[in-house]
């Protein structure tokens, strides 16, 4: 929470959830703790497994009157793919230069997918997006 907090007073911070059937009750208590941590952008990520989704037709209805019920209070966005299954207008307009993600090793990556990186120690947090962003 020390690190979030530096963090925080340096870049907006974005939180990303992957939600399931476990996760899926516990909403509004990470909602909470992303409206605690003052988070600029929320975004929720159904599971996939093997390519789909693991969402039935139900969870995808409860999803989604959960976001539209609350998308006043913070700001929700979800992954493209999952956007086709809510009625909710909560996609992801941004383009993907504009996020980057910080793991938990100290790199700051394209996302947290990627391998490798740009290391955070020894370096400014402007100094990384700036070789993040012109690296080949």
């Amino acid at each position: 929470m020390d690190r979030i907090d530096y963090m925080r007073e340096k870049i907006p911070l974005g939180i990303n959830t992957v939600v399931n059937l476990e996760t899926l009750p516990q909403l509004d208590e990470m909602a909470s703790v992303v409206k605690g941590l003052g988070a600029v952008d929320w975004l929720l990520l159904p599971e996939v497994r093997d390519g789909q989704f693991t969402f039935n037709d139900s969870e995808w209805k409860t999803l989604d009157k959960w976001v539209g019920e609350r998308r006043s209070e913070i700001e929700m966005r979800v992954s493209t793919e999952a956007a086709e299954h809510l009625t909710c207008p909560v996609l992801l307009e941004n383009q993907a230069e504009d996020y980057a993600h910080i793991s938990a090793d100290g790199y700051l990556r394209r996302c947290s997918y990627v391998k490798g990186g740009i290391a955070l120690q020894g370096s400014t947090i402007t100094r990384a997006l700036h070789d993040l962003r012109h690296r080949a």
